[in-house]
């Protein structure tokens, strides 16, 4: 539609490590990602900016942690973000995600282990 042409990319990083160094937050270190969209109000929306490590998606007690340390670690990008990017200095959260969104936590062993040369060579 053209409404995000005018702004810069939308990969966020070097704004948290700026924050960081400017003491605006403590550590920027697990800090960083992106946002997707501008709705028509001018609003960022679905900003995917924490990445936590160390995190067992099989454990119902490493979730509850990693939820509560989620939810601490995007309002702390928020400020950074209120402090370093144009646009951003009234900005209020919404919501946050409903639950982790967590990659590679099982591991299916079959008979054959699927190689990228098995799909490019079809």
């Amino acid at each position: 539609t053209g409404k995000e042409d005018h702004l810069p990319t939308p990969f966020l990083g070097a704004e948290f490590k700026r924050a960081q160094e400017e003491g605006v937050i403590d550590d920027a270190s697990g800090l960083g990602g992106s946002w997707s969209a501008l709705s028509d109000a001018g609003e960022a929306t679905n900003l995917n900016l924490v990445h936590m490590k160390g995190i067992d998606g099989c454990d119902v007690r490493d979730l509850s942690r990693g939820e509560v340390l989620g939810r601490r670690e995007s309002l702390k990008a928020l400020t950074a973000l209120k402090h370093t990017v144009p646009g951003f200095k009234n900005a209020k959260l919404r919501n946050f995600g409903m639950t982790l969104g967590i990659r590679d936590s099982r591991k299916i062993v079959g008979k054959y282990d699927l190689k990228g040369t098995d799909c490019y060579q079809q």
